[in-house]
């Protein structure tokens, strides 16, 4: 007679059991792994905004009150005071940075106190512009813009209050804010403003800025982190 040799029942429990153990096992260090990594990845993201933020700060802080002469701050702008940098300004308390746009052009002539020539500069209608030399500066409004063969024709919204000596250049006028408000969740997030406003991050919730001299310091308030400093020499 010949005898079946096989596994019995408790056998095959006891492997299921393990096989059952082994897989609880490999599944938990599986997701373990993958809550690690997405946790490293969203750190790593985290990081690089504040990065790419800071970037963006000191970027903006090195142009501000730029012209191709001298800054801003140090040009005769009548009664518009034009500023390089204002802090805690307005309602939402601002970091506004302001300059020429360093494409900027130089003006071939001035053909009346409300049109004049210059080379090609790549504006729109309704943007504003910023005409300078070494000792005046304003701002002006395009209203119309027409190429001709001896360069581009720009008609302004009110007539100059400047009379400008050579070398006179223009460019667009940037008006850059940072500044904190509540985002459509309705949590504390920065902002940028330029022509219109975007969200650039919730981890930062309170912004100060001071100017001493060249010096701009910016505080960033990181949620559950220090306080990023910023501090930039103004290069204008």
């Amino acid at each position: 007679m010949i005898k079946q040799w096989g596994m019995s029942l408790v056998e095959l429990m006891v492997s299921l059991f393990l096989s059952c153990l082994i897989m609880t096992v490999i599944l938990e260090h599986y997701l373990n792994c993958k809550r690690q990594f997405i946790e490293t990845q969203d750190l790593l993201e985290r990081n690089a905004d504040l990065q790419i933020i800071s970037e963006m700060i000191r970027d903006s802080s090195r142009l501000a009150g730029f012209t191709p002469c001298i800054s801003i701050d140090r040009l005769n702008t009548g009664v518009a005071q034009l500023q390089a940098i204002k802090t805690d300004f307005g309602a939402r308390h601002a970091l506004v940075i302001n300059r020429m746009n360093e494409h900027f052009s130089e003006v071939i002539q001035i053909l009346s106190p409300s049109s004049l020539l210059v080379n090609r500069l790549t504006v729109f209608d309704g943007h504003l512009l910023l005409i300078a030399d070494c000792f005046h500066a304003e701002v002006l409004k395009i209203t119309a813009m027409q190429p001709t063969p001896a360069g581009l024709h720009i008609m302004i919204e009110r007539p100059m209050i400047f009379t400008y000596n050579n070398p006179v250049y223009i460019g667009e006028w940037l008006e850059e804010q940072f500044f904190i408000e509540k985002n459509s969740r309705g949590q504390l997030s920065l902002f940028y403003y330029n022509r219109h406003a975007d969200e650039l991050t919730e981890q930062i919730n309170t912004l100060s800025a001071v100017s001493k001299g060249s010096l701009l310091e910016v505080s960033l308030g990181v949620k559950g982190k220090k306080p990023l400093l910023i501090a930039t020499r103004v290069r204008a």
